[in-house]
């Protein structure tokens, strides 16, 4: 009888780790994900420019956008007081009540305190002046549309530590990933999009947003490099 042998243990394999990078090439508008070097998602974007000599911004001048290397910290709506329309996060419920014998619009807060707040500095046919400007219909919709940065905005932050987490000392870029009310009603109705500068930020496609979101690439952790306006992208990646 023949003499049975152990049989022998598989060697164990650690999965190879993935390279996964976000860049962006703002001179030759260009966003491309990259996981282990090839191409997974590549779409039209375009960052900021350079302000006007001598022109007068009402809120904030423009400027190009700021290249470095960062990492990607959050994916959700952004509300900011610095642009009135912005106030509100994309998606929140309004309706339109009497307030003091006044129609007014109220949006939904999410506090048991105070569960709806009027729109302050924005009167109801303004917003419906805007929903008429960009849907087609003068109506107050039943969510806020009207945000300046879109359903929803990536931020990111320069990892100074190299933790990929944002620490104290560490502060989110002042710009970030975004569509426009403007793109994102134009999706809405089956319409053509042409993208335009910001003031800083990285405007892309309402659909563009979601195939990168889909595939990864706002994961928070995820590296985000920015190049110079002058750099191109590499013959490889086109």
């Amino acid at each position: 009888m023949a003499e049975l042998k152990p049989r022998a243990t598989p060697a164990f394999k650690k999965p190879a780790i993935k390279r996964q990078e976000l860049h962006f090439y703002p001179g030759a508008r260009q966003l491309i994900w990259l996981v282990n070097d090839e191409v997974k998602v590549k779409a039209e974007a375009w960052g900021g420019e350079s302000p006007i000599p001598g022109f007068t911004y009402s809120v904030m001048p423009p400027r190009q956008t700021t290249p470095g290397k960062y990492v990607i910290h959050s994916y959700a709506p952004y509300r900011t007081k610095t642009w009135i329309w912005s106030t509100i996060a994309w998606g929140t419920r309004i309706s339109v009540s009497f307030d003091k014998g006044e129609e007014k619009v109220f949006y939904e807060t999410g506090q048991l305190s105070q569960p709806w707040k009027p729109v302050e500095g924005i009167t109801k046919a303004q917003i419906e002046s805007n929903h008429l400007a960009l849907y087609g219909t003068y109506k107050v919709p039943e969510t806020w549309v009207f945000n300046d940065f879109g359903a929803m905005s990536v931020r990111y932050f320069k990892d100074l530590n190299n933790n990929k987490k944002l620490d104290k000392g560490e502060t989110l870029s002042g710009e970030m990933i975004h569509t426009t009310p403007g793109d994102e009603a134009r999706t809405a109705r089956s319409m053509e999009v042409s993208l335009q500068s910001s003031h800083g930020c990285i405007h892309v496609k309402p659909n563009d947003r979601d195939r990168f979101y889909r595939a990864g690439a706002f994961t928070k952790g995820n590296d985000f490099i920015i190049h110079g306006y002058a750099e191109p992208v590499p013959e490889k990646y086109l």
